[in-house]
């Protein structure tokens, strides 16, 4: 009697302990598959760092050229909120203030007439179609408008024909104007490759560029 009592205790713990080895055995190979897999996946989908940069740099700029327009492109999806503000462009002394600006898609623009003079906006795209045309309130009134597609967009005044603007919107989330000595300066750059794109009018130029430093500095040769 006694002997069966013990018999019964010890064959259930060798059955638990083989159970139990058969199913670490299979976690193990789930884990390493697991790493193996996620490793993988790591190699075939470029990221970007979380790492933030500030590029900057002078294109040539010779007398009479338009600004330039200075774009980062890359082949990856990057989220990268839009400004909290929106671009301005002023009326004012018969003129618009800045005449030439540069913004993403999806960006919105606020025009503003701070004169006393009635002014309107007429906003043609590249193809000469009308976006828009609405009259401006003397002493501050206001208009906004989001630009969805990138071109190049004509501004004018009716009123007065000497008063000419241009919006130049690009898809890519980095995008500036020059200065007029060819300066400029993107911030808030996420860590990664690009390809740094310069356009004067109808002009386009291209060149690679890696960033990965705090301050990424951009020397190229347009020549």
């Amino acid at each position: 009697m006694y002997r069966r009592c013990l018999l019964f205790p010890l064959k259930a713990t060798m059955a638990h302990c083989i159970v139990c080895v058969f199913t670490f055995g299979i976690m193990a190979c789930g884990n390493e598959i697991d790493k193996s897999s996620s490793h993988q996946e790591q190699e075939k989908t470029p990221s970007f760092s979380s790492g933030m940069a500030e590029v900057f740099g002078a294109t040539s700029q010779k007398p009479g050229d338009p600004q330039a327009i200075i774009s980062l492109s890359s082949e990856l999806t990057l989220e990268v909120p839009f400004p909290q503000e929106p671009i301005e462009i002023d009326q004012y002394g018969r003129a618009f203030f800045p005449s030439v600006i540069a913004i993403r898609a999806g960006q919105e623009v606020l025009f503003r007439n701070s004169e006393d003079e009635l002014h309107n906006v007429n906003v043609k795209d590249q193809n000469g179609e009308t976006i828009f045309n609405v009259g401006m309130p003397i002493l501050g009134g206001t208009f906004q408008h989001t630009f969805e597609r990138a071109g190049s967009y004509a501004v004018a005044c009716n009123v007065h024909q000497e008063m000419a603007a241009t919006i130049v919107v690009s898809d890519s989330v980095y995008t500036v104007l020059a200065d007029r000595d060819g300066r400029f300066v993107i911030h808030d750059v996420l860590y990664g490759r690009y390809n740094l794109v310069v356009r004067r009018g109808n002009e386009r130029s291209s060149f690679p560029l890696d960033v990965k430093n705090a301050s990424t500095e951009m020397v190229f040769d347009e020549e």
